[in-house]
């Protein structure tokens, strides 16, 4: 049978007229498309806050994730710095991404010897070029989801609970 976990109708506010709020692409999909409120620039190896444009009261017991966008991580440099970002229940503020372009600032040196002193004398760099993320361009995506609890229990000895230690971990099986 086809089941919806539960339906929220979460307040939004708008910090100016232009924007336009996340959206699912299709009723299936689990992320909301964020959109770029105006022309971005990112440089190999810099890391930004995208604000978004909006504030959220979240449901009580849940968060929303902010996570990358497969296509646009697959054709480019483009990350979400602290992937899944995690917006808490109780942030009241301005919404924002953390983006990163994860490219090298330069791409390629090239050099000959001065035969003399036999140093190294550069004759061309060839730098990676910036990520640029129009306005209304799809970047980011938010997933709301349903948060549980921790409530700890101090014990002597955690081998008498569960399963026997599998033993390894940090690549043990030898899968990096």
């Amino acid at each position: 049978t086809d089941s919806v976990k539960r339906i929220y109708n979460i307040p939004v506010q708008k910090l100016n007229d232009d924007i336009k709020l996340p959206a699912y692409a299709h009723i299936t999909d689990s992320g909301l498309d964020v959109y770029a409120l105006e022309d971005i620039t990112i440089n190999p190896g810099e890391i930004k806050l995208i604000p978004i444009g909006i504030k959220v009261a979240l449901p009580k017991g849940t968060e929303l994730q902010v996570r990358p966008k497969s296509g646009l991580s697959l054709k480019s440099h483009l990350r979400i710095a602290n992937a899944p970002g995690t917006v808490d229940e109780g942030y009241k503020d301005e919404l924002g991404v953390i983006v990163e372009n994860n490219a090298s600032p330069i791409k390629e040196i090239t050099y000959d010897f001065d035969e003399e002193t036999h140093y190294p004398i550069i004759t061309s760099i060839v730098t990676n070029p910036p990520i640029y993320i129009t306005k209304g361009q799809k970047f980011a995506q938010l997933v709301l989801m349903e948060v549980s609890k921790v409530s700890w229990s101090e014990v002597e000895n955690i081998e008498m609970f569960g399963s026997e230690d599998r033993g390894g971990g940090y690549g043990s099986t030898g899968v990096y």
